[in-house]
């Protein structure tokens, strides 16, 4: 199920990017086509209508100088930047004003005017990838560009205003229908967003409910192997309640209970909750009893940092029944409080303590506490003083 789900959600987002690339591709080429027409115009003889023919080819040649530059520019990003498109509206605006005063006035308006073509494609792109006020403005750019290179033709024919106006129209269809598609293209998108963001979600509660139920798995079984097990050579007779080592394991047995209810529900099924409560009743059995308050502890923790903070716990707890001259210590637990998944773990006692400034961290409290801590990217510390027990802080991550 998981596996079908990460497959699926993987496609999900493969075809997100490749619609994206596809788009993005297909701009591309078309401003590569729309070069081609420039060519074609000149073997089809529709640019007997250039006056100056020196301004109109430096004219298309800056302009395709530019295009080949822009196009290189998203082939190599495999996306449009938005500062390259309005850079290909200002560029295009100029050239349609030179393009348009290298031609015959009345001809400034027709496919003589190289720079007609590249805006348009150039007003489609846009639309294509931005808002609808993003390109009513680059619209006004462009169509300001190509007044001012038939403004001379306007002041001596004014029936070119009528087809300047035209030309102003067929630049709007063009926005339109670019605006258009790019608006179904990003709701798709969109769609296919928010089904991978639903999709991984359900699978994150999926994994994290199948780690609780390995958790209630596993703390069933220690229930069996000591609880029950205890409670059924009771009422076999085959213990005997007096024997100072049967009581000792009951103690055990019954902290190792008190430790897992003790907890919120949300920590209860948490295998570092486990872990920890396990170490109770190993201490127990050595006749050092934990009191276990272990809360609002993230649903999954990575094994190893599990396992760290548990090894971290054992040794902190050993150092209490070693150094400390008391038979009672405190564990407590506590999840990050922002929802990030960190977790701190005390170990605290009320013992004899001792002074830090005047005695170098032992071989188990460096090696087997801070630096085991550090290999996780966590830390631990300690804070001691003579008479006042000493608290040990373990934190993932640091």
């Amino acid at each position: 199920m998981d596996r079908t789900g990460e497959e699926i959600l993987a496609a999900s987002r493969d075809a997100t990017m490749h619609n994206r690339k596809f788009l993005v591709r297909g701009i591309a080429f078309l401003r590569l086509a729309q070069l081609l027409l420039w060519p074609a115009s000149m073997m089809f003889g529709m640019t007997a209508g250039i006056e100056n023919p020196a301004l109109a080819t430096v004219t298309i040649v800056l302009q395709t100088l530019w295009s080949l530059i822009w196009v290189t520019i998203v082939l190599s990003r495999n996306d449009v930047p938005g500062w390259s498109l309005w850079a290909d509206v200002s560029i295009n605006a100029s050239a349609a004003v030179a393009a348009g005063l290298a031609c015959y006035p009345w001809d400034a308006l027709s496919w003589s005017n190289s720079a007609v073509p590249l805006a348009l494609g150039s007003m489609f792109s846009l639309a294509l990838l931005f808002p609808a006020r993003q390109v009513v403005l680059a619209w006004i750019i462009l169509s300001a560009g190509i007044g001012a290179g038939a403004s001379v033709a306007m002041l001596q024919q004014p029936a070119m205003i009528t087809t300047y106006f035209s030309t102003l129209v067929m630049l709007l269809v063009v926005a339109t229908l670019g605006a258009l598609v790019g608006h179904r293209l990003r709701a798709l998108a969109e769609n296919a967003g928010r089904t991978a963001e639903a999709l991984e979600e359900a699978l994150q509660w999926r994994r994290a409910a199948e780690i609780q139920g390995s958790e209630r798995t596993r703390q069933y079984r220690t229930l069996h192997d000591t609880v029950l097990s205890t409670l059924s050579a009771l009422a076999r007779g085959s213990l005997d309640a007096s024997d100072p080592l049967v009581q000792r394991r009951c103690a055990a047995d019954a902290e190792y209970l008190r430790s897992i209810i003790s907890s919120a529900d949300r920590s209860a099924v948490n295998r570092l909750q486990g872990e920890l409560a396990a170490l109770g009743r190993e201490q127990a059995v050595l006749g050092l009893r934990v009191h276990h308050q272990v809360a609002d502890m993230p649903a999954t923790v990575p094994d190893e940092v599990v396992t760290t903070i548990r090894d971290a716990s054992r040794e902190a707890l050993n150092n209490v029944l070693k150094h400390s001259g008391q038979s009672q210590a405190w564990v407590t637990g506590r999840g990050d409080p922002s929802g990030n998944g960190g977790v701190t773990v005390t170990v605290t006692d009320r013992g004899r303590g001792f002074n830090p400034h005047a005695h170098s961290p032992g071989l188990g409290l460096s090696g087997s506490i801070i630096a085991r801590m550090a290999e996780i990217g966590g830390s631990a510390v300690v804070e001691s003083e003579a008479g006042q027990g000493t608290s040990v802080e373990l934190r993932w991550p640091a």
